[in-house]
């Protein structure tokens, strides 16, 4: 069995990949989250930059972000209503947390209207969420 070489620049961790990430990490159309994230926190691109704001659009219209918007209550907010976090990883605080990991916009309607009905619903008189 032959010993893996290893990259003798402590600073290139593609040494420990299978492969060349490049292509899947490049390919805006299949993923436009990984192409968003990659672009703006890999390669530097600024965020107000023609392809993030083209990526982070796409992210709206990608499979998984349908998904989590197919299952929002016309009021903005996911079951149920009264409580935030719960069910795990279903209510409303767990799906706006997924959304801006995807690379949802805060400019998207549905996301907004989510984090209204939070404010709104939810923030006591002193301002804190609990």
């Amino acid at each position: 069995m032959a010993q893996a070489t290893l990259n003798p620049n402590p600073r290139d961790w593609r040494y420990r990949l299978h492969g060349d990430p490049g292509n899947w990490l490049l390919d805006a159309g299949d993923n436009p989250s990984v192409y968003f994230w990659f672009q703006r926190d890999i390669v530097g691109r600024p965020a107000d930059s023609p392809s993030l704001v083209e990526a982070r659009e796409k992210t709206v219209f990608s499979d998984a972000v349908q998904k989590i918007f197919a299952a929002q209550n016309a009021g903005g907010y996911w079951e149920p209503p009264e409580l935030l976090d719960e069910p795990r990883y279903r209510a409303s605080l767990w799906s706006l947390a997924l959304l801006a990991e995807l690379g949802v916009s805060p400019q998207s309607r549905r996301a907004r209207a989510a984090c209204e009905f939070v404010l709104q619903n939810h923030l006591p008189a002193d301002g804190a969420l609990s």
